[in-house]
């Protein structure tokens, strides 16, 4: 009796196990989940929606039990993980029967990023980022000079091909639609979310930056990896009367903040 007990005890410490290696392991998230019973709660903007049993939303990402997930005009929300099928369809996916196309973040953001090269739009499909480990979400708001030479530190690390190094792919999510100008005229190697729907995706995305300019690292299914701190340039190094002087010391915090998220990634 005292060995059943003892084989009881372990086999469901194996199942809740397994079931943390599934909320935590990205790789596992399935792309959709569906409601297994009525939820009544507000949304992440304090709205009240009623979410039908079978209702089926886009998943976010996962952070503890919780589940952040796209319910189309009924809101995004956080749920209890346990309230939808996460683990039998993360079972699935781990067992080998189903398999993802590609990964969830990718398949959401792919075919809505332009990159502005030589004043030239072109757009970025799923095919030519797919391979990417890892997304780079920067969020800069208000135009001023500041911001755009952050900025354009950014686009001529993309240009180098630091980001890459680190299978990273940085997208900005301008908040102000001035913004493309400066895309279109100066930054033409960073990739920028599409116009008309980056506000609605950063939404859905909820990163909530608590300041911007700022970045949010997520791998390619949605996890996040490392948020930075508001990146700014050294007042002691920053003159804004020399327009467009590009000096590495100026920018000794935000190298910092980008060194600290491919540390992140190798932990």
């Amino acid at each position: 009796m005292r060995l059943l007990f003892i084989l009881l005890v372990l086999f469901s410490g194996l199942i809740n196990l397994k079931a943390i290696s599934n909320y935590d392991n990205s790789a596992s998230w399935p792309a959709r989940l569906t409601v297994l019973s009525k939820l009544v709660q507000e949304d992440v903007n304090g709205e009240e929606h009623v979410i039908r049993a079978g209702s089926i939303g886009i998943l976010q990402r996962v952070e503890g039990r919780r589940a952040l997930v796209d319910f189309g005009r009924h809101g995004v929300h956080w749920v209890d993980a346990m309230a939808t099928d996460f683990e039998e369809a993360s079972d699935r996916i781990v067992s080998g029967q189903e398999i993802k196309e590609f990964p969830n973040a990718m398949i959401q953001l792919g075919n809505k990023i332009v990159q502005y090269v030589n004043r030239d739009a072109t757009h970025m499909i799923l095919d030519d980022i797919k391979d990417n480990a890892y997304i780079l979400c920067f969020y800069v708001n208000e135009i001023n000079e500041e911001n755009a030479l952050i900025t354009q530190y950014l686009d001529r690390t993309f240009e180098g091909g630091v980001f890459s190094e680190h299978d990273i792919l940085p997208i900005a999510f301008p908040g102000d639609d001035h913004w493309y100008g400066y895309f279109y005229n100066a930054f033409n190697h960073l990739p920028v979310f599409i116009p008309h729907m980056r506000l609605s995706y950063a939404s859905v995305l909820w990163h909530e930056p608590s300041s911007t300019p700022s970045f949010v690292l997520i791998d390619a299914n949605g996890k996040i990896v490392y948020r930075s701190e508001t990146l700014r340039i050294l007042e002691s190094k920053f003159n804004p009367r020399i327009s467009g002087h590009f000096s590495a010391s100026k920018y000794e915090q935000v190298k910092r903040e980008l060194e600290r998220a491919f540390l992140a990634i190798r932990q």
